[in-house]
C-alpha cells in the first residue's frame, strides 16, 4: 500500500512539474531540484524569478550574458529559453576562476544551448555599436 502511495505521489509530481514548465518556464527553472545546492541557497539573495521576469526572458530567445562567472543565471536562463533558445556567455579571462567555472557549467548535461567565449576586458569592445555598463548609469 505504501508503495502504491509513493508511486502515485511520483506520478503527480512529474505531471505537476511538466504543467508548471508549460505555464511558467521561469518558475520551473528556479524550482528544478537538479540545480546545484549553492545556486538554490543563493536564490533568496538573487531573486531569480523577479530578475528574469523583469528582463523579459522567454522560451526561444537568444541571450548574451556578460560575465557569467560560474553560471548561476546561465543555468536558469538556459532552462527558460529552452532547446530553441541560446545563451552566449561572454567572460573575461582576468577574473580568477571564472572562465574554468563557466566552461564546467556549460559542459553539464542539458546545457547544449549555452556557449562560453572568454577574452581580456575590452577585447570585444570594437564588435559593438554601443556598449554601456548599465549598473554605472
Amino acid at each position: 500500500m505504501k508503495l502504491l502511495h509513493l508511486a502515485s505521489l511520483l506520478v503527480v509530481t512529474l505531471f505537476s512539474t511538466a504543467a508548471l514548465a508549460d505555464k511558467d518556464p521561469i518558475a520551473a527553472a528556479v524550482a528544478d531540484t537538479a540545480r546545484p545546492k549553492s545556486d538554490r541557497d543563493a536564490d533568496a539573495l538573487r531573486a531569480p524569478v523577479a530578475t528574469i521576469a523583469f528582463a523579459g526572458i522567454k522560451p526561444g530567445m537568444v541571450i548574451g550574458e556578460l560575465y557569467p562567472c560560474g553560471g548561476y543565471f546561465s543555468r536558469l536562463l538556459g532552462d527558460v529559453v529552452g532547446p530553441n533558445g541560446k545563451i552566449y556567455g561572454l567572460e573575461t579571462t582576468r577574473w580568477k576562476g571564472c572562465e574554468p567555472a563557466d566552461r564546467k557549467m556549460a559542459a553539464e548535461p542539458g546545457r547544449k544551448n549555452i556557449s562560453i567565449s572568454a577574452a581580456p576586458f575590452g577585447a570585444r569592445a570594437s564588435c559593438f555599436d554601443f556598449a554601456a555598463d548599465v549598473a554605472a548609469v
